[in-house]
């Protein structure tokens, strides 16, 4: 019976410290990700606008969406990544009185100058593309970016997170775990 105990009491501190330098490695990876995509978005110098436009104007999106203290601001981290995806997101609905790009025919009637439709020779509207839609892929192009930039972050916070539990449990592990093992294993 000793050689079991001695055996589960190895194996309680070969896991304690294998679990300290997995949660270690994972909070150092987790970081390392968490910093590259943050060097990443803010490479790409991105901006939320300020609700008050030069002309004096108010730009209503932003207005709704974004809190006065990150107006102006750069996209550095992901709350900001999310805001600047939904200051796109509201501009777009703006744009397309607020229909989604599922939402809008694929074509549209043509109009002249005063905003009729052109007419064939049979007299049926001449259909041209609809680029209220092309807006739409613009659109969710980059509001497809700011939410993986946005995940990202948010995932790189989870694993540091679990790898700080990780380590945390071989730290149990090893100094409370291991001791009752050695200890009840002892003979009287």
């Amino acid at each position: 019976m000793g050689f079991l105990k001695r055996f589960l009491g190895v194996l309680a501190v070969f896991f304690g410290l294998l679990f300290i330098v997995s949660g270690i490695f994972m909070v150092t990876q987790g970081y390392a990700a968490k910093a590259e995509v943050k060097a990443e978005i803010a490479a790409e110098k991105i901006t939320i606008p300020s609700a008050e436009r030069p002309d004096g104007s108010v730009d209503e999106v932003v207005a709704d969406v974004v809190p006065e203290q990150y107006q102006g601001k750069p996209v550095v981290d992901a709350t900001t990544a999310r805001l600047q995806r939904r200051v796109i997101l509201g501009h777009t609905l703006a744009s397309t009185e607020g229909k989604r790009f599922a939402e809008m025919p694929r074509t549209v009637p043509k109009l002249d100058d005063a905003g009729n439709p052109v007419l064939d020779e049979n007299g049926k509207a001449v259909m041209v593309p609809n680029t209220a839609r092309d807006l739409w892929i613009t659109s969710t192009t980059l509001q497809t970016a700011l939410m993986q930039g946005y995940l990202a972050l948010k995932i790189a916070d989870l694993v540091m997170g679990l790898g700080a539990l990780i380590a945390a449990l071989g730290v149990f592990v090893l100094f409370v775990v291991t001791p009752i093992v050695f200890i009840t294993g002892r003979r009287p």
